[in-house]
């Protein structure tokens, strides 16, 4: 596609350096679109696949087992189950903040059909405490929810044949009476969680930077390219001359 661009701009008579610039932002832009969807819908089938896998040597270490790392991969047979019943857990959790979201969504109505200039000080105050405590309302429900499925993945890991529903089952009955003390073990790995969520953005920085380096270096070629003669509606192939311009493009 860059050379293709390349090309059509030489034919067209359109060599500048802002039509060459925009036009591999275009192509980077739509390319990583497309890679980041499929990256997300790969994680998103192949994930739970994994953590349960990763659950059951877990359980097998912690039983005494001997279980080797390839255990990981022992429940693919079951990813039917694993990703039904990741499908089922949110589907449950969005039901359960509906509730929240209802209180959310009457707190903007009256913001939506009317002026902001026609709406007095304590209307807007009450309707900001009104989201806030929407916002709440759906952290508590959809944590209790939260809580109330957690051993579900447990259980399929270790009970393969069991159904979806039977395990949903399970889990609320399991963790009766027990979300309390599952909510203080979480909030132990608080720390823990901060630190992962400080090494995820510090990642996504350097891919942002390495998609940008990747942005100059392209952008030289093509102008190096751009700047080559044009013989009879295409660029030729003269090696020194690509050479110094692809230098003196990415100096500028």
């Amino acid at each position: 596609r860059v050379q293709n661009l390349v090309i059509l701009a030489a034919r067209e008579g359109r060599m500048t350096e802002r039509y060459l610039i925009t036009g591999m932002q275009k192509i980077l832009s739509e390319t990583g679109v497309r890679i980041s969807l499929g990256a997300s819908l790969l994680a998103w089938l192949i994930t739970p696949c994994l953590a349960l896998g990763m659950t059951w040597w877990l359980i097998s270490r912690l039983r005494g087992g001997e279980e080797g790392f390839s255990a990981v991969f022992s429940r693919l047979r079951v990813a039917h189950k694993a990703i039904g019943l990741h499908v089922m857990k949110a589907l449950i959790l969005l039901a359960w903040m509906i509730p929240g979201i209802i209180v959310m969504t009457l707190s903007m109505l009256p913001s939506m059909n009317a002026a902001p200039a026609s709406l007095a000080y304590s209307a807007v105050s009450g309707y900001v405490f009104l989201s806030y405590a929407g916002m709440l309302l759906m952290a508590v429900l959809g944590i209790q929810a939260a809580l109330r499925l957690a051993m579900a993945e447990k259980i399929l890991a270790d009970h393969p044949e069991k159904k979806v529903f039977a395990c949903l089952r399970e889990s609320r009955k399991l963790m009766n009476r027990r979300k309390g003390q599952l909510f203080s073990l979480e909030l132990s790995f608080i720390f823990w969680y901060l630190g992962e969520m400080l090494i995820a953005s510090m990642l996504v920085t350097m891919g942002s930077g390495i998609l940008s380096l990747m942005l100059v270096l392209t952008s030289a070629l093509a102008l190096a390219d751009a700047r080559m003669p044009v013989s009879r509606g295409a660029l030729t192939d003269d090696a020194d001359v690509l050479s110094s311009d692809v230098s003196s493009a990415i100096v500028e």
